[in-house]
């Protein structure tokens, strides 16, 4: 019983703690930026009406039924074309001109996947931790990604996240996804 106290007020007192390190209106008004950006971003995307990105259905149809590739642009490839480095990859001028070349330019037999919900709010049911992340991930990068949709010649994108639905969606037709990624595997 005193064991169970005892981690209550330690609970009580680090909230305390963190109550006073941060300042929670001003985390309020970062939020409500960060949702400003989001419509200005799928704005833009509208305006330019220069590319589409298909749903995660789409995708895996697209992808059984076409004979191409699929280059993956995630957060980390789009760092490393930014000039930054990650744990794993140092930054190198010529990987990044060719993922930008990858990503902006219409290559035959090349699809180009990238992250769908940063670009469509009507994507429901993300977990907690996906819809922070992406909340934080849009308010920081949202200039460059406004450059890249500007600057694209390449119409039709893929969403990368499909590759793990499982990751980020609280509920989907898992198994339905699961048999349709698995021809994709026996086809290639």
């Amino acid at each position: 019983m005193k064991k169970r106290r005892k981690a209550r007020l330690l609970l009580f007192f680090k909230n305390l703690r963190y109550l006073f390190k941060y300042n929670l209106k001003s985390m309020n008004k970062t939020i409500d930026t960060t949702f400003d950006k989001y419509s200005c971003l799928r704005n833009v995307q509208k305006m330019h009406n220069k590319i589409t990105i298909l749903d995660y259905d789409e995708a895996i149809d697209y992808l059984i039924k076409e004979k191409i590739s699929l280059a993956r642009i995630g957060d980390g490839e789009f760092k490393l074309m930014q000039g930054g480095s990650l744990k794993f990859q140092k930054y190198d001028k010529l990987l990044a001109e060719r993922l930008n070349n990858i990503m902006t330019s219409e290559i035959s037999g090349l699809a180009v996947g990238i992250n769908r919900i940063y670009f469509d709010f009507t994507v429901e049911n993300l977990t907690n931790y996906m819809q922070s992340f992406v909340q934080s991930y849009v308010n920081r990068h949202y200039e460059n990604w406004v450059k890249f949709l500007t600057e694209s010649d390449r119409k039709l994108f893929l969403p990368s996240e499909f590759t793990f639905l499982y990751q980020i969606l609280e509920h989907y037709k898992f198994e339905n996804y699961f048999k349709k990624n698995s021809k994709v595997m026996e086809k290639s």
